[in-house]
């Protein structure tokens, strides 16, 4: 247990009272010590490995190890196969191989990646080869071969003895005519009918995966379930194909190499099957036909850079896109035409440009000038070379900072940005805004976007295989692994709510209103009471038109959140804005009691274009936030206004920050178990 893990894993051994029957070491060397200290005392040393690391598995299995060894699993095999993935707003690193929004984005091509470890059940793919075995391993063997050289027990498919590369040939396309997997899933986790469309016959990444054999008829295989239900289906006896009795590894990582460019499965296309002297795998696929990758056009070997993964399925959301694109043109055209202060013409502001994309709207639209900032040095880099690509070089400047500093004049009359998180207020839109309103905007300045209403729902959500903070109160295995709990309860997870097991617990709510278009409203009330949302057919219609331009609409008669609040409320130190309310959530009779929150926002871009990261929308590059509590609501009667009978109800109150937004319990008494809860003082 490396590093901060080894207290943990300590702790977890004291917890089940097992803290003296055995060692925890920091680093793999370590363990080889212990391991010639337990041989000495008669202890078998026993070998457990983690099979989502898809590139770095054998790295993790200790070498030289002189004491009696067993290894939890048996053998392990590594296979891979070639796939079409479309372009989708899900968390994929997907290079742009077309325009975006009629601008050419290929350059942002190079911060992507030559591979990525993630999870491939819930993305849409489609095969366009048979799979191919890369390596088998005797993992007992490995473990007591030498810590140097090619160790015993790993054979590389179509290798020399004692070779560590291999070139797999005379790949196999997939037999059928159209073979596509949808990855999504109804409310309750069923999985839902192929609905791709055919698509082009190239391939554009390789999906890798382990499958690991325990012995005694039990295996384990982290094949994406998609690729494993059509491999049964089609599969022959000559194909590497998970066993038919493993279990799959459900939310497992996968393996995924991209190909770039997109090149067709034929005869001159071939694999080449690499282990480092560390024992990490590397696979790539090569096509005589195709160039060689280079800094300039390919996706890999660059920068590595893992702040700019998130990018890619954001600008492959071409709703988002539509709608930003349509605002910007409409508030490009509603600005002042000519110079302004100086003789100079009021620029557009693009805080948080990234690739420079919302920048090339509002140039395409009309503006003059365009102040673009970023402060990741190499996403500011190639938004420059964006923009000269694009022959846009003369009206837009890319500023390498954050926008907190940077001077401009004269002030901008349009502000745009795209600086929102799963959750909405976690990439600092308020305050970025809040400084741009007090420095960077001038009077009237006009705003894209111009507000956003959140609203949220309670749901059940069981425990499951899903990467969220799930309370550890059940034994798992017999273990008891409650002092392995993640304490911040009121921290959100992002998730697609489509991909959970879940139950609606109740209503709909809209719980708070932004205005971004105003500098310094007054401080709103604490606790004020929120009212129910409007029904879900209606959640776009967040503004209204007046004499004063776009207004957010106010549910509950409360005045909206602003990028600035009332310094009174602040303590000493940095300025901690909060705003909190009370929110009533009518429980749908006959559901299980509520464990969690879920909770999205409808952006206004305009009066006329909004966006909703509801759970509906499940084209969306956002998804929603989950709250989970650490044990269920407890529900109560509250006299209806419109009816004789008594409804139920969970009373929560709903507090933002300026970079959070979180539901806490009223007190200890809100939950079912009695254990307590966070209390709003």
């Amino acid at each position: 247990a490396p590093g901060e893990r080894s207290p943990v894993v300590r702790r977890l051994l004291k917890t089940n009272g097992i803290q003296d029957a055995g060692t925890v070491v920091p680093s793999l060397p370590a363990l080889v010590q212990a391991a010639e200290a337990g041989r000495a005392a008669g202890r078998t040393l026993v070998v457990l490995v983690d099979a989502n690391s898809p590139f770095g598995f054998l790295a993790q299995v200790p070498r030289g190890l002189s004491a009696p060894t067993r290894c939890v699993a048996l053998r392990a095999s590594a296979s891979a196969v070639c796939v079409r993935i479309p372009a989708q707003p899900r968390a994929v690193t997907l290079p742009f191989l077309e325009p975006i929004s009629g601008f050419d984005l290929s350059p942002f091509n190079t911060l992507g990646f030559d591979e990525e470890v993630t999870a491939l059940d819930w993305t849409d793919l489609q095969l366009r080869a048979t799979p191919v075995r890369l390596l088998d391993v005797d993992l007992e063997a490995l473990a007591a071969s030498p810590p140097t050289g090619l160790p015993a027990g790993v054979h590389i498919a179509g290798a020399e003895a004692g070779a560590r590369v291999s070139t797999l040939t005379q790949l196999q396309p997939w037999p059928t005519a159209v073979a596509d997997i949808d990855g999504g899933c109804g409310e309750e986790g069923e999985a839902t009918a192929p609905r791709l469309p055919p698509d082009a016959p190239e391939c554009n990444a390789l999906v890798v995966w382990w499958d690991l054999d325990f012995g005694n008829g039990r295996a384990l295989t982290t094949c994406p379930r998609s690729i494993r239900a059509l491999l049964a289906s089609h599969s022959t006896p000559s194909w590497p194909t998970p066993p038919a009795h493993a279990v799959a590894a459900v939310n497992a990582r996968h393996g995924l190499v991209h190909i770039h460019p997109p090149a067709p499965v034929t005869a001159d296309m071939s694999l080449r099957v690499e282990l480092s002297a560390a024992l990490r795998l590397s696979v790539r696929a090569t096509c005589p036909a195709q160039p060689e990758p280079n800094a300039s056009s390919a996706v890999g070997g660059r920068v590595g850079l893992s702040a700019a993964r998130w990018h890619f399925p954001m600008m492959h959301d071409q709703d988002r896109n539509g709608h930003y694109d349509a605002a910007i043109r409409r508030a490009v055209a509603a600005m002042p035409k000519g110079p302004g202060e100086g003789g100079e013409s009021a620029p557009v502001l693009d805080i948080g440009a990234g690739s420079g994309l919302l920048s090339l709207m509002a140039a395409r639209a009309g503006a003059s000038r365009v102040i673009a900032v970023e402060v990741e040095p190499h996403v500011a880099a190639t938004a420059r070379s964006i923009v000269a690509l694009n022959g846009a070089a003369k009206q837009v400047e890319v500023v390498g900072c954050h926008s907190t500093d940077l001077k401009l004049e004269p002030k901008a009359r349009l502000v745009v940005s795209e600086i929102l998180d799963v959750g909405l207020l976690g990439e600092g839109v308020m305050p970025s805004l809040e400084h741009a309103w007090s420095h960077l905007l001038a009077p009237g300045a006009r705003c894209v976007p111009c507000g956003a209403s959140v609203y949220a729902q309670l749901v059940h959500v069981p425990q499951q295989p899903y990467p969220l903070n799930f309370p550890l109160d059940a034994p798992v295995c017999g273990v008891n692994v409650s002092c392995l709990a993640y304490p911040d309860w009121h921290r959100y997870s992002g998730c697609r709510l489509h991909e959970l097991v879940h139950t609606a617990s109740s209503e709909r709510a809209c719980v708070f209103a932004f205005d971004f278009t105003r500098p310094c409203p007054p401080s709103p009330p604490a606790l004020a009471p929120a009212a129910a949302a409007p029904p879900a057919g209606d959640c776009a219609d967040g503004l209204r038109t007046s004499a004063g331009g776009t207004v957010p609409l106010n549910y509950a008669g409360e005045e909206p959140a602003s990028v600035r609040e009332d310094s009174a409320n602040c303590g000493p130190g940095p300025r901690a804005r909060r705003r909190e309310r009370l929110v009533e959530f009518p429980v749908r009779p006959g559901t299980p009691a509520p464990n969690a929150v879920v909770f999205w926002f409808t952006l206004h871009l305009d009066a006329e274009e909004h966006l909703t990261t509801a759970p509906e929308n499940l084209a969306s590059c956002w998804g929603q936030a989950l709250q989970i509590f650490p044990a269920p609501l407890k529900q109560s009667r509250v006299d209806s206004a419109a009816a004789v009978e008594q409804r139920q109800v969970v009373q929560l109150i709903a507090r933002h920050t300026e970079k959070q937004i979180s539901f806490h319990t009223t007190g200890a008494d809100n939950f079912d178990n009695g254990q307590p809860g966070v209390s709003h003082k």
